[in-house]
């Protein structure tokens, strides 16, 4: 029997489920992993029941990058991919933070995850 995933607290895993405020989980996957800078990634979100991904930002913690709008491609109604490319910066070890805004049930949940990456 498989072992079941952890709960999502930080982007410290490749992938972990997603509990916090919804009435169905959400599967959370990221590949490749580690998150590296300038290299494209993708966030498969996936749910036995229909949701939606509102929004998805990527905001870096310790350097001001602004609010990078990342691109949201809802593939089913349960399965979402999100493309995530962390920016170049000169602080070798940079701590961001993914905010989704997920719909589910009619009702916008939002969600935080923080990760790092370095050069």
């Amino acid at each position: 029997m498989a072992k079941p995933l952890p709960n999502c607290e930080q982007l410290s895993q490749a992938s972990c489920v997603i509990s916090k405020g919804l009435s169905d989980p959400i599967e959370l996957s990221v590949t490749p992993y580690p998150i590296r800078v300038e290299q494209l990634h993708i966030v498969n979100l996936q749910s036995k029941m229909p949701f939606k991904v509102v929004d998805a930002q990527l905001i870096g913690l310790n350097m001001n990058m602004g609010r990078i709008p990342l691109m949201i491609q809802s593939m089913t109604p349960q399965h979402t991919k999100i493309e995530l490319i962390p920016a170049s910066c000169v602080n070798p070890k940079m701590r961001w933070q993914l905010q989704l805004i997920i719909e589910q049930n009619n009702q916008n949940i939002p969600l935080q995850y923080n990760f790092e990456t370095q050069l």
